[in-house]
C-alpha cells in the first residue's frame, strides 16, 4: 500500500505526523503548563491568604486574651477605657481577618472546623462581656474565676481550632506544590518521551522515505546504465505506481522499444547483406564482361590505328591531288585570260575594219 503512494503524498504524511507530534507535545505541555498555573493560583489566592488570615486570627484572639487579663488586673477607670479600646480594635481587626478567611473555606473538614470554632468564640465573647462587667465594678475574683474557668476553656479550644485551620490550609498548600510539581514532573517526563519517539519517529521515517526514493531511483539508473551500454537482455520490475515506478514502467517500455528496433535493424542488415552479396555476385559478372569488352576495344583500337594511317595516306594523297587541282585552276585561269586577250584583239580589228 505505501508502495504505491506518490512520493508527494509520503512527504506530505511523513512531515504532517511530525506535526502532529509537535502539537501533541505542545497541548500537552500548555495542559500541564495550565495545572501548574492552577495550582499556582489556588496556592497564591487561598491556601497561602487563609493561613496568614487564620494566624492572624489566632495572633488576636492571644492578644485579646491578654488585654482581657490586663482589664481584671486593673482597677482604673481611665487605664480600663484605653485597654477596652485597644480590645476594639482587635476585635475590628480579627473581624477582617475572619470575613476574609470564611470566603476561602475550600473543604467539608475545614468548614466543619470553622463552623465549630465560630460557635465556640460567639461563647466565649458572652463569657469576655461578662467578665469585663464585673472588671468594671471591680468584682476581680469573679472576673478571675471566669476567665480561669468556662473563658480559659473556650479560648484553648477555639484556638486548637484556629492552629487546626492553620495546618488545614497549611497541608493544602503542600498538596497543591505537590501536585504543581507533580504536573512538572509529568510534563517534564511526557515531553522528553514525546522527543525521543519524535527523534525514532523522524530517523524511521527519513530511512523510509530514503530506501522509498532512492532504491527505485538506482534501479532505474542501473537499468539506464545497462540500456547505454547496449545490454537489452535485464529485466526491470516494477513493485511501485509512484513516480519512480513511472520511470523505471518508461524505462522497460524504452527497452522494449529498443528491442524490437534493434530487431528490425538486424532483419534489414541480413538483407543487405544478402543483396551486398549478390550485387556483389553482379559486379564480378560485370568486371568479366568488361574485361571481354576492353580486350574487344583494344583489338578496335588497333584497327582503327590501322584505319588512320590509311586515311592520313589518303589525306596526303588528297593533299598531292589539291595542289595539282590548284596547278591545272592556276593554268586555266592564265589560258581564260589569253583566250580574253584574243578575243579582245579580234574586236578591235573588227571594228577598224568597219
Amino acid at each position: 500500500m505505501f508502495s504505491n503512494l506518490t512520493i508527494a503524498t509520503r512527504l506530505k504524511a511523513s512531515f504532517g505526523l511530525l506535526a502532529a507530534m509537535l502539537l501533541g507535545v505542545a497541548a500537552l505541555a500548555l495542559w500541564q503548563m495550565g495545572v501548574m498555573r492552577a495550582s499556582t493560583h489556588e496556592l497564591a489566592t487561598n491556601w497561602l491568604p487563609s493561613v496568614e488570615h487564620v494566624n492572624q486570627m489566632n495572633t488576636g484572639t492571644a492578644d485579646f486574651r491578654i488585654m482581657e487579663f490586663q482589664h481584671v488586673l486593673n482597677t482604673d477607670d481611665k487605664a480600663m477605657a484605653v485597654i477596652e479600646k485597644d480590645m476594639s480594635v482587635v476585635l475590628a481587626s480579627f473581624e477582617h481577618d475572619h470575613q476574609a478567611y470564611v470566603k476561602l473555606i475550600s473543604s467539608d473538614e475545614e468548614r466543619r472546623f470553622y463552623e465549630a470554632f465560630a460557635a465556640e468564640w460567639k461563647q466565649y465573647l458572652q463569657i469576655h462581656d461578662q467578665i469585663l462587667a464585673l472588671s468594671r465594678n471591680n468584682e476581680n475574683d469573679k472576673a478571675k474565676a471566669l476567665l480561669e474557668g468556662d473563658s480559659r476553656k473556650l479560648f484553648d479550644s477555639s484556638s486548637a481550632k484556629l492552629t487546626h485551620l492553620v495546618e488545614l490550609n497549611h497541608n493544602g498548600g503542600v498538596a497543591e506544590s505537590k501536585t504543581s510539581d507533580s504536573a512538572y514532573a509529568t510534563a517534564r517526563n511526557a515531553m522528553v518521551v514525546a522527543a525521543a519517539l519524535g527523534l525514532a519517529l523522524a530517523l524511521a521515517a527519513a530511512v523510509w522515505l530514503i530506501r522509498s526514493i532512492t532504491g527505485p531511483l538506482n534501479q532505474a539508473l542501473a537499468a539506464a546504465d545497462r540500456v547505454a551500454a547496449g545490454d537489452l537482455t535485464g529485466k526491470i520490475d516494477v513493485t511501485s505506481n509512484d513516480e519512480a515506478g513511472q520511470v523505471l514502467q518508461a524505462l522497460d517500455r524504452m527497452q522494449t522499444s529498443l528491442t524490437q528496433v534493434v530487431s528490425n535493424v538486424r532483419a534489414n542488415s541480413e538483407s543487405v547483406a544478402t543483396a551486398s552479396a549478390q550485387i556483389a555476385q553482379g559486379n564480378q559478372d560485370l568486371s568479366q564482361r568488361t574485361e571481354e569488352q576492353a580486350s574487344a576495344l583494344q583489338q578496335t583500337a588497333a584497327t582503327m590505328e590501322e584505319l588512320g594511317t590509311t586515311t592520313r595516306n589518303n589525306a596526303d594523297s588528297a593533299k598531292q591531288a589539291d595542289q595539282l587541282a590548284q596547278g591545272a585552276s592556276a593554268v586555266a585561269a592564265q589560258g581564260g585570260e589569253v583566250v580574253g586577250r584574243v578575243v579582245t584583239t579580234m574586236q578591235g580589228i573588227s571594228d577598224s575594219s568597219r
